[in-house]
Parts: structure tokens; C-alpha cells; sequence
């Protein structure tokens, strides 16, 4: 499970190289090690299958042009030959970085700063697809 985290955590940096671990990141590991072996290994694995799929159906499924409500830095992958996203989000980019220590090259371009509760000012049937992430 560590070695997961750990891998997905290098590529992250690796990504954006000097930049330490978000505050995100660190209260992940302190709860995480707080937590039983068996409790770790469990929700390592549910996340993981749960991006992975998403991700999979996402770049067999979605084609056209599409929007993605509060991608941040985990975006949904699609394919990029037959598919193509704008993010909404109700922050920049650099806001977000500022506001919650996210790194700044990790983060989708935010293509429409707005709320993504109300999407009244795109015209009806004008996206193809709609995906939202990080939505409560």
C-alpha cells in the first residue's frame, strides 16, 4: 500500500520538481499510519480501482467536447484523440494552490472560473459530456 502511495507521490514530484508535499499529502500519511495494515491496504486498493476504472470507462465512453467541475489535480483522463475538456472550477488554479497548498503545476488549467452548481451560461446541448469531480 505504501509503495503505491509512495510511487504515485514521486510521480507527483517528479511532475513538478521542488515543491514539498502539499499539507494534503502530509495529513494523508499521518492518518493513514495511524490506521491498521489491514484498513490502509483496503482503502489504497479502493481508491486506486476506483480512479482506475473511472479513468478507463472515461477514455472508452466520453467523445466530443466536455466540461469536469472541480478537476484540480486529479483530472479525469479521456482520450485525448476523440475528446476534449474544460474545467470549471470556482477558483484559479493559482488560487487553489494558494488557498489549499496544492501545487501549482500539478493543477488543470481552470478553462471557466465560476460555480459549477448552475451551468446556465453554456447553451443547452453545447457539451458533449459532463463530469463531476470533487463535487459534494
Amino acid at each position: 500500500m505504501f509503495r503505491a502511495y509512495r510511487s504515485a507521490l514521486v510521480e507527483h514530484l517528479r511532475a513538478a520538481p521542488n515543491i514539498q508535499p502539499s499539507p494534503w499529502d502530509r495529513a494523508f500519511w499521518e492518518e493513514m499510519l495511524s490506521r491498521p495494515r489491514s484498513s490502509r491496504l483496503l482503502y489504497t486498493l479502493s481508491v486506486r480501482c476506483r480512479l482506475a476504472i473511472r479513468n478507463q470507462i472515461a477514455s472508452r465512453s466520453l467523445k466530443g467536447v466536455g466540461l469536469e467541475i472541480g478537476a484540480q489535480n486529479v483530472p479525469t483522463r479521456v482520450n485525448e484523440q476523440s475528446a476534449r475538456t474544460e474545467y470549471i472550477d470556482r477558483l484559479t488554479a493559482e488560487q487553489t494552490s494558494a488557498q489549499f497548498g496544492i501545487p501549482l503545476e500539478t493543477l488543470v488549467k481552470v478553462t471557466h472560473v465560476m460555480d459549477g452548481g448552475s451551468l446556465d451560461s453554456f447553451p443547452s446541448s453545447s457539451r458533449d459530456y459532463l463530469i463531476a469531480n470533487h463535487v459534494l
